[in-house]
């Protein structure tokens, strides 16, 4: 059995984000060209030297030769594309292209929210403009995850299992410690309704796997390479597409990977990456030696800042 030190890093469930946020999420608000065009306009270019814009029918003067040109009643606007560029006065024709400017993100109501300076820090306030983690499911390999918490009530947890007992359903993977479940929190705790704060992607579905021994609350615990392995299978084998792992095997010497590491829990990551999961874990609390499974090449490593 590997002893670990519990790793409250609030940054280490930055994942949740990074698989419903599309690629084309920018930092700051942008226009996004190609969502479609407008229907009652197109534009068309004249030949050099044309002088009279008569032959476009209604057209309105936009710069040099370019003139944005109603649409006719009863034809579409690719159709009057096709009309216009037939014209011997007209050097090009196009739709006109109708983008979409990313809302400004409203800051949640949450009353401790002011305070999270963790979530500025990833950008989640812009991610949040994208996505909130619909249809993600998170699995927190952890301590378990308490249930009834009045900023946790807004999730259904899907697929409890305890990798110490081997025990699923309702009630199996509950928290006696209190770390699985303050990172689930960061990971998804209840947004926008005004209570506590706000979650990193308040939408994903939590699925809590116990696979750390916890005696009492806030008592250090423990975690072995088979139970967390175990953990792992069973979260990739019930649809979790992001493994929180806030915990860490200390490398002592070296600690590069495969010098540092399990095999069970090698083979663990690798049915979760051939799964399509994406597994995250801690590099460790103190800056020391960067911790197992995070040194791992096919695992997500997160420290915190300064």
């Amino acid at each position: 059995m590997t002893r670990f030190s519990l790793l409250l890093i609030v940054a280490s469930t930055l994942a949740a984000v990074l698989v419903t946020a599309p690629p084309a999420a920018a930092a700051d608000p942008a226009v996004e060209v190609g969502r479609g065009h407008a229907a009652d306009t197109v534009l068309a270019r004249l030949r050099a030297g044309v002088t009279s814009p008569e032959a476009l029918g209604r057209a309105e003067h936009v710069f040099g030769r370019w003139y944005r040109v109603t649409v006719p009643l009863g034809a579409t606007a690719p159709e009057h594309v096709a009309r216009i560029s037939a014209l011997p006065e007209v050097e090009l024709a196009e739709l006109n292209l109708v983008g979409e400017v990313a809302a400004i993100p409203v800051p949640p109501n949450d009353p401790l929210y002011p305070a999270q300076w963790h979530l500025p820090a990833v950008q989640a306030p812009e991610a949040w403009s994208v996505g909130t983690g619909a249809g993600v499911t998170v699995a927190i390999l952890d301590t378990g995850i308490s249930q009834g918490g009045v900023d946790l009530d807004c999730h259904a947890l899907v697929h409890p299992y305890d990798a110490l007992t081997q025990a699923s359903g309702p009630g199996a993977a509950n928290d006696t410690n209190g770390h699985g479940t303050h990172v689930a929190g960061t990971v998804a705790q209840c947004t926008d309704n005004g209570v506590i704060g706000a979650g990193v992607a308040p939408e994903a579905d939590l699925m809590p796997i116990k696979v750390v021994s916890t005696p009492e609350f806030g008592e250090e615990g423990t975690v072995t390479a088979a139970n967390l392995a175990d953990g792992i299978i069973w979260a990739i084998g019930h649809g979790a597409d992001v493994l929180n792992m806030s915990l860490g095997f200390t490398c002592i010497g070296s600690a590069v990977w495969p010098e540092c590491s399990s095999s069970i829990v090698d083979d663990a990551i690798a049915a979760a990456v051939s799964a399509g999961a994406i597994p995250v874990a801690a590099a460790g609390n103190d800056g020391g030696p960067l911790a197992y499974p995070a040194n791992h090449p096919d695992v997500i490593a997160v420290g915190a800042l300064d």
